[in-house]
């Protein structure tokens, strides 16, 4: 395993925060349970933490384009939490054979979208009625 216990402990610190939104990790009932050992122990991952409370977890399409989740706990949520991605998508970037980052976002959250532009993202689509809350926007980010 690529990780130790104390690695595990900070990414489930990030997951297990009742402010971070954990459907996007497919669990929406509020426990993260083991996912930090989950994506840690799993070798086509990328698990960032460009700080103590921003988390981005990485899930491969295939070896060029990778599908991010963002989470950021309340009080490094702004601009700190801002420089932090791109300093973590510039190291994805520039340390694998990554030339595209993709995210999506439900369109309800509107303050994630606008997060996720200011990282640099371009809105490239729209899936209808693709969650419960509606649709939900296409972001993508090239190298």
């Amino acid at each position: 395993m690529r990780c130790t216990m104390a690695d595990i402990n900070r990414v489930n610190r990030i997951l297990d925060n009742q402010d971070v939104s954990l459907a996007l990790f497919g669990h929406s009932d509020g426990s993260s349970g083991v996912l930090g050992y989950r994506f840690l122990s799993n070798d086509s991952v990328l698990v960032l933490m460009p700080n103590e409370g921003c988390l981005a977890i990485g899930v491969p399409h295939n070896n060029s384009i990778y599908h991010f989740h963002i989470a950021v706990l309340p009080g490094y949520r702004g601009k700190q939490a801002v420089i932090a991605f791109k300093e973590a998508a510039q190291w994805v970037f520039e340390n694998t054979p990554c030339i595209k980052i993709v995210g999506l976002e439900p369109t309800v959250r509107k303050d994630a979208v606008r997060f996720i532009l200011a990282l640099g993202f371009e809105k490239e689509g729209l899936l209808k009625n693709a969650c419960p809350t509606g649709d939900v926007a296409v972001l993508g980010l090239c190298a």
